[in-house]
């Protein structure tokens, strides 16, 4: 329920109305275990001071109606609440649970205006929940402060209640707790893209290996059973750069959540070509396509020119030399993810 503080004038003065946004993580059961819990949050002051609030599990209509009238009564203008959209509430109540997996719930109370804050404590009544990220907003100075918890409280976690510390409201912050990396958005923009030329380069060592692989695969076959076994090897190969190249286009299909740093002008038929690649159900048709080209091709290849046809042996032996070469891929993941990419240590040493 909402805690209403003394109502002589100094306190009055000093006073604001607190909006606290909680995000509860989307990962499976991170939502409260028991519905009758509600959560406690401490907010603690630069200077020392606090002020302890619980907020209910049930988001009521006509409670929170009523405790917004309330808050308006006590409030003064100093306060800075905006009593002007309360009203009655009217029409059927529809009362929700809060923090459930992925929901975002928000609570108003009337408390001390302590300030930006240094911390708030935070924490279920009882059972578990996960909360990801939680703001608070004074209504007196219009201060935002910004939280990020990302971990598990209370039942079957280590902590039954996490003190959490105030982060940049524009940053980007990596992982949780005290490890959590905090970075601008023009710091996680430029790592982004540092990422991603690595990518690039990942990309490209793996197609030039590969082709390599094959090239040097089919020279082989040629100086071991000449043209026989040199031209399904080479079948295979190509059907293993295009399965390749398949495969980086589904992977750069993916949103990214991160901001971009656009170092590249995109070109229209190339994000055409990565949406239709990135289509499951046409990729498999591709990729069924090549194995086919790749099988007929095989089949009905002879090197003979008057037409005498291969033996049964013969053609096992060609599919399994053109699985060989298929199989340079694979090769070449295992031989390029051995040799690290070179690290860019001093670029990274001047994001960060």
């Amino acid at each position: 329920m909402l805690q209403v503080p003394a109502s002589d004038d100094k306190a009055i003065a000093a006073q604001t109305v607190y909006t606290i946004r909680m995000c509860t993580g989307s990962a499976r059961g991170s939502g409260m275990t028991e519905q009758r819990a509600g959560v406690w949050l401490g907010l603690v002051g630069q200077d020392g001071s606090s002020y302890l609030h619980r907020a209910v599990p049930l988001s009521d209509p006509d409670v929170i109606e009523q405790e917004l009238i309330q808050i308006c009564q006590i409030a003064n203008r100093e306060t800075g609440a905006n009593c002007k959209n309360v009203s009655l509430h009217r029409g059927k109540t529809v009362i929700k649970q809060r923090f459930q997996t992925g929901s975002i719930d928000e609570v108003c109370f009337l408390g001390p205006e302590l300030g930006p804050l240094a911390g708030l404590m935070i924490g279920p009544e009882q059972g578990g929940w996960q909360v990801d990220e939680i703001t608070v907003v004074s209504s007196r100075t219009g201060n935002v402060d910004r939280f990020l918890c990302r971990q598990r409280l209370g039942y079957r976690a280590d902590k039954n209640a996490e003190y959490l510390m105030p982060v940049p409201l524009e940053s980007v912050v990596y992982g949780s707790g005290e490890t959590a990396v905090v970075l601008s958005k023009d710091q996680a923009a430029a790592l982004h893209a540092m990422g991603m030329m690595g990518y690039s380069e990942l990309k490209s060592r793996l197609m030039s290996t590969t082709a390599f692989l094959v090239a040097t695969g089919s020279l082989i076959a040629f100086s071991a059973g000449g043209s026989q076994a040199a031209y399904p090897f080479a079948v295979g190969g190509s059907a293993a750069l295009g399965y390749q190249w398949l495969l980086q286009q589904s992977v750069d299909s993916i949103p990214s959540k991160l901001p971009r740093r656009t170092l590249v002008k995109r070109v229209p038929i190339a994000d055409a070509i990565q949406r239709i690649t990135g289509n499951p159900s046409l990729r498999f048709g591709f990729l069924t396509a090549m194995a086919l080209t790749g099988i007929w091709a095989i089949q009905n290849w002879s090197p003979d020119s008057s037409g005498t046809a291969t033996t049964q042996v013969a053609e096992v032996r060609q599919m399994m030399t053109g699985l060989l070469g298929f199989m340079m891929w694979k090769l070449a993941v295992v031989g390029v993810t051995t040799v690290p990419l070179p690290r860019r240590q001093h670029a990274l040493d001047e994001i960060v």
